[in-house]
């Protein structure tokens, strides 16, 4: 990756930060945001041990379709995405 690149991709990955921090904070400031912080490389959709409690308890309890939906509406992953990780529980 040549500098150019990397540089883009820091600043990127600063903005993201920033909003992804605004919007815990509003989150917890009591607006009615349906929001999970994902993090980027360490902790990607797709990690197991990121995946909101919501999620697990309707896992668990044979609910496969509304914990898929749910954790896509969660998290914007993808539906293979989703699949995968609820499947996996």
């Amino acid at each position: 990756m040549d500098d150019d690149t990397a540089a883009a991709l820091e600043q990127i990955n600063r903005r993201l930060d920033y909003i992804e921090d605004h919007i815990v904070a509003m989150s917890r400031s009591g607006a009615r945001l349906a929001y999970v912080p994902m993090g980027r490389a360490a902790a990607p959709p797709t990690d197991a041990s990121r995946v909101p409690p919501e999620i697990v308890e309707l896992a668990r309890a044979g609910k496969r379709k509304e914990a898929i939906v749910r954790y896509r509406e969660l998290t914007g992953a993808g539906a293979q995405d989703a699949i995968a990780m609820v499947d996996s529980l």
